[in-house]
């Protein structure tokens, strides 16, 4: 059976932990250097089939996702040198077994080195403007056995290809202070905040609903997350109350281990 898997964002917060937050995403925060978590997780995708006999069709994979931190280098970069690190994600989606054995495309390894103050904390830049991804200095993407290949563009977007976490103009937090939260790698202490955003186009219209948990207790900052990620189609000459869903994308993930001996899978420089 043919099936296709649509992986998944990337930003960079700090934790506001009353109202609303100016935040977004995966990385909140840079760790200690040789800093890692691995998250575990499912991925579920239902594909509407509206002309088939055979009705919607389920799928469910699991995924385990690891970002590390291996390295740091003072790097010139717009115009001027400063701090960089080097940063390691890693996205692995099979099917349910004691091992995880996936197949073409089903592993993906990002090797990116970013300048330091890129994680800022925050959504918009000095100037207010969205952040979107992260500046890459150089960088490079190891997809299932194929060699290593440069990211040239000079950015790093994470949705869809690492998480389904968007770039949230607003969360907001449902505490003002954080509270207990029990996840695999301990019980730590977490603000739990909800976010949405809708993107459309005369075809497509896709929205997503996230609920994540931030931590400090958590290497980068995030200890679990829950998203729902629906797609709509229509053709570009129908009306709006004609979109129709295509698909939809549930992702729950959460912290299972962490560490500070982490240790880079591309020798690449």
């Amino acid at each position: 059976m043919h099936t296709r898997l649509i992986f998944a964002s990337l930003a960079a917060i700090s934790l506001l932990a009353a109202g609303e937050a100016d935040a977004q995403g995966l990385i909140w925060n840079l760790p200690a250097d040789g800093s890692w978590v691995r998250y575990e997780g499912t991925y579920s995708q239902l594909v509407r089939r509206p002309e088939s006999a055979e009705g919607d069709l389920q799928l469910e994979w699991t995924r385990h996702l690891t970002i590390k931190s291996v390295g740091s280098a003072e790097e010139e970069f717009q115009g001027q040198a400063q701090p960089c690190r080097w940063l390691e994600i890693k996205v692995t989606t099979a099917q349910q077994a004691a091992v995880l054995e996936p197949g073409p495309g089903g592993e993906r390894i990002y090797k990116i080195l970013v300048p330091e103050r890129s994680i800022q904390g925050r959504v918009n830049d000095e100037a207010g403007i969205l952040v979107s991804f992260l500046p890459v200095v150089r960088g490079y993407r190891k997809i299932g056995d194929e060699a290593p290949q440069p990211i040239e563009s000079g950015v790093f977007q994470i949705y869809p290809l690492v998480s389904y976490l968007r770039h949230y103009r607003e969360l907001r937090a449902e505490s003002t202070t954080p509270e207990e939260v029990d996840i695999p790698l301990n019980a730590v202490a977490a603000v739990q905040f909800r976010g949405s955003m809708t993107v459309e186009s005369t075809q497509t219209r896709s929205a997503n609903e996230a609920t994540l948990w931030r931590s400090d207790d958590v290497p980068f900052g995030l200890a679990k997350w829950i998203v729902r990620d629906t797609r709509e189609e229509k053709h570009p000459s129908q009306p709006r109350d004609q979109f129709r869903e295509t698909m939809e994308v549930s992702i729950e993930m959460s912290a299972h281990e962490s560490g500070t001996d982490a240790a880079s899978e591309l020798d690449v420089q």
